[in-house]
């Protein structure tokens, strides 16, 4: 075996000289778009129907999790691959760190004691609580971070870097009690193992009262999940064991939640929480002293016996994260608090649910398994592919509930969508979340400003974007208008005036807007933040979508913000200004007129006039208005006139409800290019650009001899099958990636 691993390598290490060696001259221009020019949308009536498509070889891909119920049936289906990956949320024991605890308020709660927390870290055997009571369904985790999120990870405490300090060890627990003053006391221990390491034969007493064994634990185990509920057993277990007197209660959320959330009266809990876009901010909110109150979303940190926050150290860390200067500042204050929380035991994190967001045919190749997002992902869309060059069929267990990019709610809605739609964000590699990268969005910051209504100084987001995407008409794939800050301007404009609208929340704290040049705009919020850098995006919109309103008015005699005769008025919210002009001369965004919130609370955007030159005189405009755009399509709007879009397909036919299909047609004016067949890591360099080198073909590697059908191996990397045979990594996937070494692509 060691022989034919020195041939490989030997034999890719000549890959890479000879590929290295033409590289250069091997240039070529991609084709934009999805490297697959056809992709057919399936709609069945429910998981199982689905399912059984797949398995028949009616669909090429299950877009939807792998239920516990279908899992073995797929692992023992050689036709069939998998992809798992760790969600972003996580289980954990949460301890009451508080110097005190209600039931006991004369003494010091033994949680309070750093070495206690130690020792309780040490009797958690997470591998046990993954593999058995999870039944492997799970990835442990070493930090109050879901395992999606490991870009974000402090390396210097996680079990897979072989850095955690409080790995299961009973007798370690032993001395650790021991040596925080919990000692074994004159009463018998009336559960005693004399096989068991760390078995301690009488039970312990609090330092504070000798001689005297110790008040229970009360320990509050979710009886409502199994996985908890058997983790938090064996510690009680341990516990026991070891001489340490506990209360163990059983009961569902509605019993646990107001005792240990409510009133803090609890040591441990089986704690669970969802994740986060960014783990700065689910940290501030877990453990930062301003959110521990009763009813608080923080119940752990708590304060010392003089009533100040018990870890001002930790709390430094988490306001660094989350109010940063900057992305970059946010990641390392983060990662410190992390290494803090777990070097202070102040939380025992336990693990993250795995599951398999998808499955599909062993002749599919090219898909991303993005971190906590499985299959779903842009990447995917873009590099998969069959040898054949064949449509992809990708099955959804239900149909849409609308196609409505306003008020589209359900994810099955947005699986076709997402499809056709050209979004505003910030990009970040498939297995890495904690990077940020280009994407159609080509530069950004944030500065601050003051708003002249409340003289507040507050944030203002400047955002530059591609210049190279275009509408493109369903059905005939026409090359429609150019995509400019107008469009971004407007769709920003359209969603905030409609408070039911589905993205309404991610813009309604802007103020105002001012647009830069063709393709930069300042987003000026009402509120002071850096994170609002990433929430102001909406679906691009056309348009054609809108009917245009006029009308011609006298300008009032006063600016003020707080008077109605400050605006033009409408008798309809107006989103975006065509035109508007005096006497013959166009007033100009920004400087003679501008789009603010309304005075009046109704959160509508109106026109106001800023130039005191053009007081009492005559105006003339044309803009669009928002109009009503319920309904299964947009405002009644046909699904051809619906599906207009900058997305990386565009539609070809459509057909609603069980049984139905939306057929998509690459968009050859989508602004991505297609990823050479070789790309594993997605991660852009500095120039702007991807590039196939090292870290790919290391990536690869890393992977290689595992495989995705029956049990996945724990290194298997879908990403880097990318050559027939698929659903394995074999010589055939380093040698494409290797002949692309060097290739550089996606340069803005």
């Amino acid at each position: 075996m060691g022989r034919f691993k020195t041939l490989i390598i030997t034999g890719l290490a000549f890959v890479l000289v000879f590929s290295t060696s033409f590289s250069q001259e091997s240039v070529f221009a991609q084709t934009k778009g999805p490297r697959t020019e056809d992709l057919i949308i399936k709609f069945y009536s429910d998981i199982e129907d689905a399912y059984q498509a797949l398995k028949n070889g009616n669909i090429d891909i299950f877009g939807y999790n792998i239920g516990s119920d279908l899992l073995p049936n797929a692992k023992a289906d050689p036709n069939i691959v998998l992809g798992p990956t760790g969600s972003a949320g996580m289980y954990e024991f949460d301890i009451n760190n508080n110097y005190t605890m209600p039931l006991y308020p004369s003494i010091q709660s033994p949680t309070n004691y750093q070495g206690f927390r130690q020792a309780l870290a040490f009797l958690v055997d997470k591998d046990l609580i993954v593999q058995n009571f999870s039944k492997g369904l799970a990835y442990r985790i070493d930090q109050p971070l879901g395992y999606g999120h490991r870009g974000w990870r402090n390396q210097s405490y996680w079990y897979e870097d072989g850095t955690y300090p409080y790995e299961f060890n009973p007798v370690q627990a032993t001395a650790a009690f021991d040596a925080a003053g919990f000692v074994a006391g004159p009463d018998a221990n009336p559960e005693p193992d004399l096989g068991q390491p760390g078995f301690t034969a009488n039970m312990r007493i609090h330092p504070d009262q000798p001689g005297v064994t110790m008040n229970p634990l009360e320990i509050y185990l979710r009886s409502d999940d199994l996985r908890r509920l058997e983790a938090g057993r064996a510690l009680c277990d341990q516990l026991n064991i070891l001489g340490i007197p506990i209360n163990q209660i059983e009961a569902p959320s509605s019993v646990c939640y107001p005792e240990v959330m409510d009133n803090f009266e609890y040591h441990v809990y089986t704690g669970s929480w969802s994740g986060a876009r960014f783990p700065a901010l689910t940290a501030f909110g877990l453990y930062h002293e301003s959110e521990y109150y009763l009813t608080g979303s923080n119940f752990v940190t708590g304060n010392d016996s003089l009533g100040n926050p018990m870890y001002p150290v930790l709390d430094s860390y988490l306001y660094a994260a989350r109010f940063p200067t900057d992305h970059a500042e946010a990641v390392s204050a983060t990662k410190k608090a992390l290494g803090y929380i777990t070097e202070q035991c102040i939380t025992i994190p336990l693990f993250s649910a795995k599951y398999f967001f998808g499955a599909w045919s062993t002749n599919l190749l090219g898909l991303v398994n993005k971190d906590w997002w499985g299959l779903e992902n842009t990447y995917t869309f873009m590099n998969a592919y069959k040898i054949d060059g064949s449509t992809i069929r990708y099955g959804l267990m239900t149909h849409p509930n609308a196609m409505n990019k306003i008020y589209s709610s359900w994810f099955y809605d947005y699986q076709c969508l997402d499809r056709m739609d050209l979004y505003r964000g910030i990009d970040y590699p498939p297995y890495d979340d904690s990077v940020d990268q280009a994407g159609y969005i080509l530069s950004w910051s944030t500065g601050t400003w003051t708003d002249p209504d409340d003289l507040v100084n507050k944030t203002v987001v400047t955002q530059t974007y591609r210049d190279d995407a275009w509408f493109v008409e369903p059905v005939t794939g026409n090359q429609l208008e150019h995509v400019n800050i107008t469009h971004h301007y407007a769709s920003i404009w359209y969603e905030y005036q409609l408070s039911d609208a589905w993205n309404h929340n991610r813009v309604a704290s802007i103020k105002t807007l001012r647009i830069i040049d063709p393709y930069t705009i300042e987003i000026y919020w009402n509120q002071s933040g850096f994170w609002y850098l990433y929430i102001g995006d909406t679906s691009i919109k056309s348009f054609n979508w809108w009917s245009k309103g006029t009308l011609s008015q006298t300008v009032g005699e006063t600016l003020a913000a707080d008077a109605a005769t400050g605006y033009v008025s409408c008798s309809e919210p107006v989103f975006y200004v065509l035109n508007i002009e005096s006497e013959g001369t166009p007033l100009v965004l920004g400087t003679d007129y501008d789009i603010y919130m309304d005075p009046d609370g109704s959160h509508n955007a109106d026109v106001r006039i800023i130039n005191p030159a053009y007081l009492g005189a005559s105006i003339n405009m044309t803009y669009l208005a928002t109009n009503d755009a319920h309904g299964y399509y947009p405002g009644g709007l046909s699904w051809q006139d619906a599906f207009e879009g900058a997305g990386m397909y565009y539609a070809t036919d459509f057909t609603p409800g069980t049984g139905g299909y939306l057929s998509l047609k690459r968009n050859p004016f989508y602004p991505m290019e297609t990823p050479p067949l070789g790309e594993v890591d997605f991660i852009k360099k500095p120039n702007g650009c991807y590039k196939i080198d090292i870290f790919d073909v290391v990536l690869a590697i890393s992977a290689y001899g595992t495989q995705g059908s029956s049990e996945p191996d724990s290194k298997w990397l879908p990403g880097a099958d990318l050559a027939y045979p698929g659903g394995q990594i074999d010589i055939f996937d380093i040698v494409t990636i290797a002949s692309k070494y060097g290739t550089e692509w996606g340069c803005p």
